[in-house]
């Protein structure tokens, strides 16, 4: 309801304490939404660092545990590859372009996982590395990227 009318020190400042009563009940992944919805306000009040800070704190929190991305729950992995691309965007605006490729990097073999090599998501991730590789003059990197 904050957020509708754009209170957003309010809705973040609700948002977290429902981040911490479902942390307490060790939910990681309803927690964690929490943190993404808390990161994304941050970010529309345009505090990227902030946001950057959270998302990978919740990266955190998702691969806790987690040995191998192969035996991920779907929604853990879907939740993940969104903390991976926003923090890509808030780097983006941070001008942070090296941090935006690693989080490109570490994106790849969760989409990878997710829907393959055709999937568009992975396709449009690859893209995206790619015109960022070349926009920083990294052609020898961008061009085996885009093949």
């Amino acid at each position: 309801e904050m957020e509708s009318v754009q209170d957003y020190d309010m809705a973040i400042s609700h948002r977290t304490k429902v981040y911490q009563l479902l942390d307490e009940e060790h939910r990681t992944v309803p927690a964690c939404q929490q943190k993404v919805k808390i990161a994304y306000l941050h970010g529309t009040m345009g505090d990227y660092a902030k946001s950057t800070e959270i998302l990978h704190a919740a990266i955190a929190r998702l691969h806790k545990g987690i040995k191998s991305v192969a035996n991920m729950a779907s929604n853990r992995l879907d939740l993940l590859i969104q903390c991976y691309l926003m923090q890509a965007i808030c780097y983006a605006k941070l001008k942070k372009w090296n941090n935006v490729v690693d989080q490109y990097d570490a994106v790849l073999p969760l989409v990878l996982k997710k829907e393959g090599q055709d999937g568009k998501q992975y396709n449009s991730v690859l893209i995206h590395k790619s015109a960022l590789l070349a926009m920083m003059g990294n052609y020898v990197m961008a061009t085996p990227t885009i093949n």
